[in-house]
């Protein structure tokens, strides 16, 4: 705190080492951010379908406060990541189940062996329709998770489009056309790759994959993008989803709103009994966060308003109807579903009234937002 340069510098650790001890998430000091390894362990929990993530998932989508409220910390201490350089990249998270680092010459006893993924059936390539249409709507799940989060998003470089290193999970040692970027941009402006070659992960500029690890459909990366894209500019238009200091799960003194700042609901429209979180199966829900109930001030003192959203998750293997809860708003409009390659494009979306049903195919990810 008193250095004149470390003092105003942003600290972030990567909280884990070898050895006895070495995991240390949640126990650096105030002043230090930390990528959060629970998060992304339960993000990708939640998603492939594991038993009993449910309560943790509620946990590291509002923040961790768990881990960072008993010192002193906020929201923003969690670093929040499915993926990073180390591991899978997002699309390989989707297609394979193990790991392929033969390439790497250590007979692919190298990298890590439990990498907490799901090959959506099939491992690798493959030209499956319907596999390859849930990999899509489980990245798009996992892009807009990550930006719905409270805490700070860590979007690993070429996830946006479906980067590939073919199943290699630890690719710190090739200099090569595995590990290269292709950046869309630089293939549409006609710019060549480091080597000077259209590689496996390029796009050209018509939009269609030039071979994607050979099992993503034409168009993938450039519809990932803009669904990236549009969840970003979600985030940044809105507090709510970027709120300085943890939910009360309470209303909010001085808001004037008599509504909790956020309520979790069964996709009956039911708040969730303990019962409800202790369901081993448990695995959809939806989240009420109120826009009218923050507390923090803005940086000139203040008061910041939002519109309200629901965040409807169904992570079940099975289409289930959700019921737009009562008493927390009369009209909703859906903004996002991952179900829907485009994303929703803004003012598109289906309008719905409180007591409405709204059917959320398997894995997916529903937004409706009401206007302040």
């Amino acid at each position: 705190q008193q250095d004149p340069v470390v003092s105003q510098v942003k600290l972030i650790a990567e909280p884990w080492d070898v050895g006895e001890g070495g995991y240390q998430v949640g126990n650096f000091p105030p002043l230090w951010t930390e990528w959060n390894g629970k998060y992304r362990d339960t993000v990708r929990d939640l998603w492939r379908g594991e038993p009993r993530a449910l309560a943790e998932f509620a946990s590291r989508l509002t923040g961790s406060s768990d881990l960072y409220q008993d010192d002193g910390r906020r929201p923003l201490a969690s670093i929040n990541f499915v993926t990073c350089h180390d591991g899978f990249t997002l699309h390989d998270l989707v297609a394979y189940n193990d790991k392929h680092n033969e390439a790497n010459g250590e007979d692919n006893r190298d990298g890590e062996s439990h990498n907490r993924s799901w090959n959506c059936g099939a491992e690798g390539d493959t030209d499956d329709p319907a596999v390859l249409e849930l990999r899509a709507r489980q990245m798009r799940n996992f892009i807009a998770t990550l930006m719905l989060s409270q805490g700070v998003p860590m979007l690993s470089h070429g996830d946006e489009f479906a980067r590939t290193q073919h199943g290699n999970n630890n690719a710190y040692c090739q200099d090569s056309e595995l590990a290269w970027v292709a950046w869309p941009e630089a293939a549409e402006n006609g710019q060549s790759r480091q080597s000077g070659q259209d590689g496996p992960n390029a796009a050209d500029g018509s939009g269609e994959e030039d071979g994607s690890d050979g099992d993503v459909a034409a168009g993938l990366p450039r519809e990932l993008l803009a669904f990236t894209r549009a969840m970003v500019w979600l985030r940044r238009d809105h507090p709510v989803f970027r709120r300085r200091r943890f939910f009360h799960g309470r209303p909010v003194e001085g808001t004037h709103d008599d509504l909790s700042d956020i309520a979790w609901f069964t996709p009956q429209g039911n708040e969730m009994a303990q019962r409800d979180w202790d369901r081993a199966q448990a695995s959809a829900l939806t989240v009420f966060l109120n826009g009218n109930a923050i507390s923090e001030p803005g940086s000139r003192g203040e008061r910041i308003s939002d519109d309200s959203f629901l965040l409807m998750f169904n992570a079940s293997p099975k289409t289930l109807d959700f019921v737009v809860p009562v008493n927390h708003g009369r009209q909703w409009q859906v903004v996002v579903d991952t179900a829907r390659t485009d994303g929703v494009p803004p003012g598109t979306g289906t309008k719905v009234q409180a007591g409405d049903r709204l059917t959320l195919v398997d894995r997916s990810l529903t937004v409706l937002q009401r206007p302040v």
